[in-house]
């Protein structure tokens, strides 16, 4: 009966002693999620079928309130990984070009990764 939503899960896997919840997902979803595992409170992951995805997104871990890491694969733009930390700012605290502040005084460091050449 899953598989035929649209969601596409064909399996979900749940172990309530570790906190860790995982489902697994058949192609043809609108995201194209392969898999996702979530630990409670602190941590997601995913992964995501091969060119699926227009962006090239392949994998996505989000650690709560700390970090969100992303691998690329097949971009025409050769990024390859992305990394956006999250850190809690002082005001005393100097702000550099290259961070941005979000509302909540929250300083984001984003950190990009390319491809020089496929030789």
């Amino acid at each position: 009966m899953a598989a035929q939503r649209i969601i596409r899960l064909y399996r979900r896997r749940r172990l309530p002693l570790l906190g860790e919840f995982w489902e697994f997902f058949l192609p043809g979803r609108p995201d194209g999620l392969q898999w996702t595992r979530e630990r409670l409170g602190s941590q997601t992951e995913m992964c995501f079928y091969n060119d699926s995805r227009l962006d090239g997104l392949n994998y996505r871990i989000e650690v709560t309130d700390r970090k969100i890491v992303e691998h690329f694969k097949g971009r025409l733009d050769r990024l390859r990984y992305r990394r956006i930390d999250l850190q809690e700012s002082n005001d005393n605290q100097q702000h550099y070009q290259a961070n941005y502040v979000l509302p909540g005084k929250e300083t984001v460091i984003l950190i990009k990764q390319y491809i020089i050449s496929q030789k």
